[in-house]
């Protein structure tokens, strides 16, 4: 995987099969994790799904606008 800054690292790929956020569900989500630390990462694949998103730095929040 290559991240923001450029820099390359072995991901683990796996699948969410089902993911709620608010009175929305999504199947089939693509996730990775980065040994070794674990994190679970959820980009653009999972972005995509919302009309529009954005990141509160103040309050590290991910703001997530619903479909309909």
């Amino acid at each position: 995987m290559r991240f923001a800054d450029g820099s390359t690292r072995e991901t683990i790929v796996f699948i969410i099969r089902s993911l709620r956020i608010g009175d929305k569900f999504f199947q089939d989500i693509k996730a990775a994790t980065v040994p070794p630390y674990g994190h679970t990462l959820l980009g653009q694949t999972f972005l995509n799904h919302f009309r529009s998103w954005s990141i509160n730095n103040g309050k590290a929040e991910l703001i997530l606008d619903l479909p309909q």
